[in-house]
């Protein structure tokens, strides 16, 4: 069902079922298709906390820099770190930060750093010249 998301039309109940029963946090990066992950991420049933688990799926399976720039940027509470790919570096002044901060660090798109304000987040030497298309998002 999750292949075939966008199709399948019993998308709220199919969600709800899985976050009661404890099952979508266990999804594998297979069945996280684009069209699964934008409705999750977009659902105001799912927490925050799922949504970052999700993410934090895709990040661990090194899914593609655009894609993941889009998830973050969709939910509120980490969405400025995004900003890592404009050449910034984000604070991880929340916990959901810090848990995408740390999948971020752990795949090597970004490395970590410190300041007065507190641990950030900046791109990996070897994706600086990476530029990320943003015709795309």
């Amino acid at each position: 069902m999750c292949k075939s998301f966008e199709m399948f039309e019993l998308k709220d109940e199919f969600i709800e079922s899985l976050d009661d029963e404890d099952k979508l946090e266990k999804l594998k990066d297979e069945n996280l298709n684009e069209d699964f992950m934008e409705y999750v991420l977009n659902s105001s049933n799912i927490k925050i906390d799922m949504k970052v688990s999700l993410i934090k799926t895709k990040i661990n399976n090194h899914s593609d820099i655009n894609t993941l720039r889009q998830y973050i940027s969709s939910i509120l509470e980490i969405a400025d770190l995004s900003s890592v790919w404009d050449r910034r570096q984000p604070l991880l002044d929340n916990e959901y930060k810090e848990r995408i901060g740390q999948a971020l660090i752990n795949s090597g798109y970004v490395r970590s750093c410190k300041d007065k304000d507190g641990k950030r987040i900046m791109l990996a030497k070897r994706l600086r010249n990476t530029t990320v298309d943003k015709h795309l998002l």
